[in-house]
């Protein structure tokens, strides 16, 4: 069954930080509570992931909200492919996997 939000945590790279967060909050009760969003590009494949994590890490100044997100993602995250076994997917859990995107063939 496909991700009834999938669209909200769906992020465009240009974003900015403020818009991020604000999404954040609106999608906690569909995340576990956790702030997560997967960064796609202009052909919306996935190019990265942020969480509310990093923006805390990085932040330095109230003036970097209107940064966008693509300058606080991390480039190489962890993923599934949509099919991808039960066994392969928990593996990534086992290691330090909190989130997990499922990617189509498509990114």
């Amino acid at each position: 069954m496909p991700f009834k939000y999938l669209d909200r945590i769906l992020i465009p790279r240009n974003y900015p930080l403020s818009d991020v967060l604000t999404r954040f909050n609106e999608t906690a009760g569909y995340t576990d509570r956790k702030g997560f969003g997967i960064v796609i590009d202009e052909k919306n494949v996935a190019v990265g992931v942020v969480t509310d994590g990093d923006i805390r890490r990085t932040i330095n100044s109230v003036s970097e909200f209107n940064e966008p997100v693509h300058k606080f993602m991390k480039q190489d995250f962890k993923y599934v492919r949509l099919g991808d076994s039960r066994q392969i997917v928990m593996k990534h859990f086992d290691k330090v996997a909190n989130v997990l995107p499922v990617l189509d063939g498509n990114g």
